[in-house]
């Protein structure tokens, strides 16, 4: 209903000031509830700890550049039908973290895959 809105994304942020000021606030909510279930994943062993400084910041941000320009990306490249894009480009975004889990995260990672999968 509101795709245009991410499909004009740059425009809207830059002509807004006030949508901009919620986005980045909406963003800094966002990122410090990723770092809770990153932190949540290593002390239960199933994520690696960082490899080296500013890792998962930076994965993060990666995760970031996917779910704001997904449906622009969408729009341009995949003949995939409107009501399964979301459910797609979610699982792209979610097997970003599949090669920082550990062997028991990356078994539960994909029983939870193969499992919604076949529902």
């Amino acid at each position: 209903e509101y795709r245009f809105l991410m499909l004009d994304f740059v425009h809207v942020m830059r002509t807004h000031p006030e949508i901009l000021a919620h986005f980045h606030k909406l963003r800094q909510f966002r990122d410090m509830q990723f770092k809770t279930i990153f932190n949540y994943l290593i002390a239960t062993g199933r994520m690696q700890p960082e490899e080296f400084p500013r890792q998962y910041q930076n994965l993060l941000v990666r995760m970031n550049i996917l779910g704001d320009f997904w449906i622009s990306a969408a729009e341009i490249h995949s003949k995939i039908p409107d009501a399964k894009k979301p459910i797609y480009y979610t699982q792209i975004l979610l097997e970003s973290i599949y090669p920082l889990l550990t062997p028991q995260g990356k078994t539960e990672f994909l029983a939870i895959k193969n499992a919604s999968e076949n529902t």
